[in-house]
């Protein structure tokens, strides 16, 4: 409940993890010979994840993140019709983000907008691709770090004092 989802505040990157071979209206898989029984296709569990996000926490589903799509190994055909419906989910959800850096003018405002995460597949059983996901997970986390950085920097010319505290503004791009 709410105790774990404290914890998803503090990651700068998150990592979606689901099940590659999830099927609309649950059963054992098509193709699967392992018993896997999978309740729901991978792309609305996307959907639901980040519907709770938004409710715990505004904002939370807009981090930068990962998609990682697991048991690549058992159907990867299964996978790859996965991979495009977690596309059309993310492609819905693309948001532009607009950070004030506590200046009242226009020149204070600065913008910036994440671009659908990469949608990564593989066993998480057997290994394959797993290190991919860790450099992909070290790239994110790196490229966050920078920007922070940046912004930090940034932050501190100009503004003559003050501090201000930093608010911030979503909106969805057409």
């Amino acid at each position: 409940g709410n105790e774990f989802l404290g914890h998803l505040e503090r990651p700068k990157v998150l990592v979606y993890v689901l099940d590659g071979l999830g099927g609309e209206g649950g059963g054992v898989a098509a193709g699967v010979e392992d018993g896997s029984v999978v309740e729901e296709a991978p792309a609305h569990v996307l959907r639901k994840l980040k519907e709770e996000l938004e409710l715990y926490c505004s904002g939370l589903s807009r981090r930068p993140s990962l998609v990682w799509l697991n048991k690549a190994d058992l159907n990867s055909d299964w996978v790859q019709e996965a991979k495009a419906a977690v596309e059309a989910v993310l492609k819905e959800d693309e948001v532009e983000v607009y950070v004030r850096d506590g200046a009242d003018d226009e020149e204070g405002v600065m913008s910036r907008s994440w671009k659908m995460p990469p949608i990564l597949w593989g066993s998480a059983r057997t290994g394959d691709r797993i290190g991919e996901l860790a450099h992909e997970l070290r790239r994110a986390v790196e490229l966050v770090a920078r920007e922070e950085k940046n912004a930090r920097e940034n932050n501190g010319r100009g503004s003559g004092g003050g501090g201000g505290g930093g608010g911030s503004r979503a909106t969805k791009s057409s």
